[in-house]
């Protein structure tokens, strides 16, 4: 079995979605909280929604996925499996960015995610973001900083 290439996405700031696609590639973050969980997919890093305000202000959708995993989970994350009610709540926070016609929580792998990791079923191309990645809908991986 040939090793490929690993990106470790450790010190990144910011949401980014790693797109299931046969690139060579492979991506891994620090996730599940305080159990530092480090897993592995193969695909195509798309960052996203990361910017600052006119005063300086990080603005990004991971401060609000960071906020809520700490109050939900209790500064500890979520360190194995996600629920119905925080893939509902990821889904939420997508709505409020009109992100969820691009992708949304992936409810038949909720064993398979936790915090900063989250398996999701990407429907089609952003316009913005990727293009020509197709067909879909394909599997991705929700990422960001782990709260540890």
């Amino acid at each position: 079995m040939i090793k490929l290439p690993i990106v470790e996405l450790y010190s990144t700031v910011g949401t980014a979605l790693i797109l299931d696609y046969p690139s060579g590639i492979e991506y891994t973050n620090q996730a599940g909280g305080i159990a530092c969980h480090q897993p592995v997919v193969q695909g195509v890093l798309i960052p996203f929604e990361n910017d600052y305000d006119l005063h300086g202000r990080f603005v990004s959708l991971e401060v609000d996925l960071a906020t809520y995993f700490k109050s939900t989970y209790g500064g500890c994350g979520a360190t194995e499996e996600i629920s119905v009610g925080d893939a509902d709540e990821i889904d939420g926070l997508l709505r409020q960015r009109k992100l969820i016609e691009w992708f949304h929580v992936d409810r038949n792998k909720l064993h398979l995610s936790f915090e900063s990791w989250i398996f999701v079923t990407v429907l089609l191309d952003h316009p913005f973001y990727c293009q020509g990645f197709g067909p879909y809908p394909r599997v991705g991986v929700l990422t960001w900083a782990n709260s540890d």
